[in-house]
C-alpha cells in the first residue's frame, strides 16, 4: 500500500502537474519534442507500474482471506522487493520498448499520435503510432481486476458468516482495495476508447481526469473511510498548527465568560 501511495505521488506530478504547465503554454509535440517525449516514456511507465501493483495489491488480499498467514510467507522481510521488483520491471518494459505518450494542447490530453488534431497532416499512416502494449496491458487489467473483485467480494461473504468481527474489518478492507482498483479499471477502459476512437474533446478531458483520479482518489478514500487513518492525519495536523484539544478549550471559555 504505502509503494502504491509513492507510486500515485509520482503519477499526479506528471498527470497533472506536467500536464497542467504543458496546457498553459500551449504544447504540442513538436514544440518540445525531447522533453514531452521522455515525460510521455516515464507516464506510461509509471501508469503500467500502478496497474500491476493494483493487480499485486488485490491478489495479496484474494490469498490473505484463503489463508490468513499468506502475507508471512510471501510479504515478510526482503520478500516484498521482489514483489515490487517485479512491478518496476513490468513499467520500465513499457518506457523503453512501447512507444511513448506525447501531449497536445489541441486534444488537452496524451495521445501516441503526435499529430493527433492536425487536419494539414491527415494524410500521415496513423497505425505506425498505435500502441499494442498499452492496449494489451490495459484491457487485461480491466479483465484481471473485475475478475480478482469478484473473487475477493465472494471471499468475504463467505467469511462473514463464520465471524462478524472479521467479516466487518475485512469489508472495510474490501472497500478501499475496490475504490482503488475501480479508478485504474475506469482509466484503462476510457483511455482504450480514446486512443483507438475519435471521440469529443469533453471525452478527452475526462480520461487525463479519470487517470488524475485514480491516483488522487485513493488518499481521500482512505481519510473518508478508514478511520485510523483519518484520526492520524487530524492528529498531525493538530499537532502542526498547535491547537489544544477540544475540552480544554471548552473549560477555559466557559470560565472566562463567568468572568466577562
Amino acid at each position: 500500500m504505502f509503494y502504491l501511495g509513492t507510486l500515485d505521488v509520482f503519477n499526479i506530478l506528471a498527470n497533472a502537474s506536467l500536464t497542467g504547465y504543458l496546457l498553459f503554454v500551449g504544447a504540442v509535440p513538436c514544440s518540445y519534442i525531447d522533453f514531452i517525449y521522455l515525460a510521455g516514456a516515464f507516464e506510461l511507465g509509471m501508469w503500467a507500474n500502478q496497474c500491476c501493483t493494483c493487480a499485486v495489491l488485490l491478489v495479496n488480499r484474494c490469498a490473505q482471506l484463503v489463508n490468513a498467514d499468506w502475507p508471512k510467507y510471501s510479504f515478510l522481510g526482503k520478500r516484498a522487493y521482489i514483489w515490487i521488483a517485479m512491478c518496476v520491471t513490468y513499467g520500465l518494459t513499457f518506457s523503453f520498448f512501447a512507444n511513448a505518450l506525447v501531449f497536445s494542447s489541441t486534444s488537452y490530453a496524451w495521445f501516441f499520435d503526435p499529430y493527433i488534431d492536425i487536419p494539414e497532416l491527415n494524410y500521415v499512416d496513423k497505425s505506425y503510432y498505435k500502441s499494442t502494449l498499452h492496449t494489451a496491458n490495459n484491457i487485461g487489467v480491466i479483465l484481471l481486476l473485475v475478475g480478482l473483485n469478484t473473487v475477493l467480494m465472494a471471499l468475504i461473504k463467505m467469511k462473514r458468516g463464520a465471524n462478524t468481527r472479521f467479516g466487518r474489518v475485512q469489508t472495510l478492507i474490501t472497500i478501499q482495495s475496490f475504490v482503488i482498483c475501480l479508478f485504474t479499471i475506469s482509466s484503462s477502459l476510457i483511455f482504450v476508447i480514446d486512443q483507438h476512437f475519435r471521440v469529443p474533446t469533453v471525452v478527452t478531458i475526462a480520461s487525463n481526469f479519470s487517470w488524475q483520479l485514480s491516483n488522487a482518489g485513493p488518499g481521500i478514500m482512505y481519510i473518508a473511510i478508514n478511520r485510523t487513518i483519518r484520526n492520524g492525519v487530524l492528529s498531525m495536523i493538530n499537532k502542526k498548527i498547535g491547537w489544544k484539544a477540544s475540552s480544554k478549550i471548552y473549560s477555559i471559555t466557559r470560565r472566562d465568560l463567568t468572568q466577562w
